[in-house]
């Protein structure tokens, strides 16, 4: 990874105080919770409800599923669409913004296709349209997914959101430095 500059003492200093106060310690709970994916089959939101860890009903619980079903539907493709044209950006300032491919970009784009990003994508993006945190709730949960309370990566992203501060490279340094994994890498 010698593409990664050191990561600056007093920078690593305002992610680890960042850290300190905005993550929390896993618990089985938080477990449950982490992992959304579409690619096909029974939907991960379906098996979740079955579980009825909170005490749904059955009936609550299938409704909730069939609402949450309905929302993923949609081709992904019209929601970078809505955010291109809410950002005011075009297509390659994102993509190039976000570190990731043209043909990633493409296939992403193609209502056809149907594609999903996967959440480390969906966190390139977010950091491509050069996103808010509440944008990028909003945006991740339009793919699936969410920001883990209890990731360490999921919070450094964060921070960098939180202070607008959208350099893909910047961002992937401290990811580097703190032991997880860049993002936008193919």
């Amino acid at each position: 990874m010698s593409e990664f500059y050191p990561l600056p003492p007093d920078v690593r200093r305002r992610i680890e105080k960042w850290l300190d106060e905005h993550l929390e310690e896993v618990s089985s709970s938080d477990d449950i919770l982490s992992v959304v994916t579409h690619d096909g089959g029974e939907s991960d939101i379906s098996a979740f409800l079955k579980l009825q860890p909170h005490g749904l009903s059955s009936t609550a619980s299938a409704r909730l599923a069939a609402s949450i079903s309905e929302m993923v539907e949609e081709p992904f493709a019209n929601e970078l669409n809505r955010w291109l044209e809410r950002k005011g950006m075009d297509p390659v300032s994102v993509y190039k913004g976000a570190g990731v491919t043209k043909q990633v970009w493409a296939k992403l784009r193609s209502v056809s296709e149907r594609r999903r990003p996967n959440k480390d994508t969906a966190l390139a993006l977010a950091v491509g349209f050069k996103m808010t945190p509440d944008e990028a709730d909003a945006f991740l949960a339009s793919a699936g997914y969410a920001f883990s309370p209890s990731s360490r990566r999921d919070a450094i992203v964060r921070f960098y959101l939180a202070h607008s501060d959208w350099d893909i490279l910047g961002i992937n340094t401290a990811l580097f430095d703190f032991g997880e994994k860049p993002l936008g890498e193919r």
